[in-house]
């Protein structure tokens, strides 16, 4: 009984800044600039999914518990799935929710043992996309239109929006958690 897409309504100024400023840019009326809350791709998305996966790996090459769990359709882009790689072979625990595609097989009997990959297909197609980083007990939930494709992080516009309000990030994570404790539909990949 659970569908879901994901959309943010907020009154954040910051957010509502950044989400002009991505409009405008669509438009031609000006070029991807800084911004203060949403990471835009291809300007900014990609550097920052690899800064977390990065802070996760140094964690975990610390003793610290590292975690990385991501839901999305498709998993492709070799500089993810290298920093993936990485990250797995120090240790960080990896839960992904590939609906589609996922071209990356953790290489290393550590990275096996502390990755899990399940896609479930069901009837409706699946576009949310939640990435969660522990972040040494404080995790950082984003929510997003962009599979972790070459081409949706280097070649289209796409959006990764932060979720900081306390409880809309226990709503995401039960989401997330959902699909992970599928035991009809889910399959281990």
């Amino acid at each position: 009984r659970l569908y879901s897409d994901l959309s943010l309504l907020t009154c954040d100024e910051h957010l509502g800044a950044d989400a002009s400023q991505i409009f405008n840019s669509v438009t031609g009326l000006t070029r991807l600039m800084h911004f203060r809350r949403l990471y835009p791709s291809p300007a900014m998305m990609k550097e920052r999914l690899l800064e977390l996966i990065a802070a996760e790996e140094q964690r975990a090459r610390r003793g610290e518990r590292a975690e990385i769990r991501a839901k999305m359709n498709s998993l492709n882009d070799p500089e993810m799935m290298a920093a993936l790689e990485s990250a797995s072979a120090a240790g960080v625990r990896i839960f992904l929710n590939v609906r589609g595609i996922c071209c990356w097989v953790p290489g290393t009997r550590e990275g096996q043992e502390g990755t899990r990959i399940v896609s479930i297909v069901d009837r409706y197609l699946e576009h949310a996309r939640i990435f969660s980083f522990s972040n040494g007990g404080s995790p950082l939930v984003y929510i997003a239109s962009a599979d972790w494709m070459r081409r949706n992080l280097d070649r289209r516009v796409e959006l990764m929006i932060p979720i900081r309000d306390r409880a809309l990030v226990k709503r995401v994570m039960d989401i997330l958690d959902a699909c992970f404790r599928d035991n009809v539909q889910a399959c281990l990949m």
